[in-house]
């Protein structure tokens, strides 16, 4: 029974590979999301470099609630009504256009300001969401349903390399000229992007019937986006699973993810002084994650529900927090010294995002099996407003403290918030069991 199990997973795999559209969007996505990191990765440096200041990092980062609130219900409307690929392409040209312009600003009139960087922050955060959405339709789209745990699995191959090629990229590139030079290489990924996204041939929907209009299943009627985005809204309340993420992800997004761009970012550049090269080095691990962990989570997420896999993730995570308050403690950094403590917050931070790329795979193959395809685009919409929505807030909070307390006071306060999510996320699994 294995055996065959073993085959049938290889036949879908050589399917998948095979699968040019597939490939095509494979590539395109980990050149787009590669430009986001390096955008992140330089971004965090210069704003460090030039304030010194968590809560005014955190404020730049948390500015993105604005573009968000703004584009999200337009981009899940905009996904499921028009051509996905045609959107994609226009919003990459879009992106490196811009990034190529604040390039030549920063290196021809003057440095990037601070004011500056909030406007070029916002600007990047409304073109990732009004990409998110139909990016999330792709896959579903252009491979059968039973191949869709298999695509998403290999399709989240490209974070780990993301993260290796966009630290490399720049790493080097803020070593040699600074800030543009990670602009302009994030510029000239999302062309490529691009390009490649162009190539791509998603089939035409079924033509709607008697029965599944009645339904409202088949194409996206050309009804008013606002009605539209209320249908998406009736279908996520009407769905226990979703309606858990719904509830879960904010609460989740804005204990854990300050964590991963503000904390720790400060932590490591200002209080530990690591250099340029050594983070990208901390990037490329997490990098090798990426890689290794959804290869490896095929089989295992064969034998598990999702909701096992949230809930032991969740508290892994909770463990791992927890021991980093501890690590960075004063008394362990004056027994053991800085450098122990680099190596410490490194570990930990890898393992933290190995365990949360599990989760993502997850929550993500549940979310696009359950969903029908033509609602994709707005629920992930949905979903992705209200768990961001927290993200701003929780920056800032976790910004100030890491500006005003010791930073372990920080990771405590994490860990604390994601046990209590971790009793509610419980609660309601048992419920929707029963």
């Amino acid at each position: 029974m294995t055996k065959i199990k073993n085959c049938e997973g290889a036949t879908k795999r050589r399917n998948l590979l095979s699968n040019r559209s597939f490939i095509l969007y494979w590539i395109s996505s980990t050149f787009a999301m590669a430009a986001s990191n390096i955008l992140q990765f330089v971004l965090a440096l210069y704003v460090l470099d030039l304030t010194h200041s968590a809560t005014t990092f955190a404020s730049i980062l948390s500015i993105v609630v604005i573009p968000r609130i703004i584009a999200t219900p337009i981009s899940g409307v905009w996904a499921d009504r028009y051509h996905k690929v045609r959107l994609m392409a226009g919003i990459n040209i879009g992106t490196g256009v811009f990034l190529g312009l604040f390039a030549l600003l920063h290196l021809a009139v003057q440095p990037l300001s601070v004011p500056m960087v909030f406007i070029l922050v916002v600007l990047l955060e409304l073109s990732e969401v009004l990409y998110s959405a139909p990016s999330a339709t792709i896959i579903p789209s252009v491979v059968s349903k039973d191949e869709l745990a298999e695509a998403t699995s290999l399709s989240s191959i490209d974070d780990g390399i993301v993260q290796i090629l966009g630290s490399v990229v720049a790493a080097f590139t803020y070593n040699a000229i600074g800030v543009a030079g990670g602009l302009l290489g994030a510029g000239v990924f999302n062309l490529i992007a691009c390009f490649t996204i162009l190539f791509v041939r998603i089939p035409k929907p079924m033509k709607e019937t008697a029965e599944n209009e009645e339904q409202g299943e088949g194409e996206v009627k050309k009804s008013g986006a606002i009605s539209q985005f209320f249908d998406a809204v009736k279908l996520v309340r009407g769905d226990s699973f979703i309606r858990s993420l719904v509830v879960l992800a904010p609460l989740l997004n804005f204990f854990l993810t300050p964590i991963f761009t503000v904390t720790l970012v400060y932590l490591l550049r200002e209080k530990l002084q690591i250099s340029t090269n050594d983070y990208a080095v901390y990037n490329i691990l997490c990098g090798v994650m990426g890689i290794v962990v959804p290869l490896l989570s095929i089989p295992f997420m064969k034998k598990k529900s999702a909701g096992a896999i949230i809930q032991g993730s969740m508290v892994i995570l909770t463990i791992l927090v927890l021991s980093l308050s501890i690590a960075v403690l004063p008394g362990v950094s004056l027994t053991f010294g800085n450098s122990f403590i680099l190596l410490i917050s490194i570990g930990i931070a890898v393992l933290m995002n190995t365990v949360l790329i599990l989760m993502n795979i997850a929550t993500t193959v549940v979310f696009k099996t359950k969903v029908r395809l033509d609602y994709i685009g707005r629920v992930a919409s949905i979903i992705n407003l209200l768990a961001t929505i927290s993200v701003p807030l929780g920056q800032l909070i976790f910004g100030y403290l890491a500006d005003s307390q010791p930073i372990g006071i920080s990771f405590f306060i994490s860990a604390v918030g994601m046990f209590v999510v971790f009793l509610i996320a419980r609660k309601m699994f048992q419920i929707e069991r029963e």
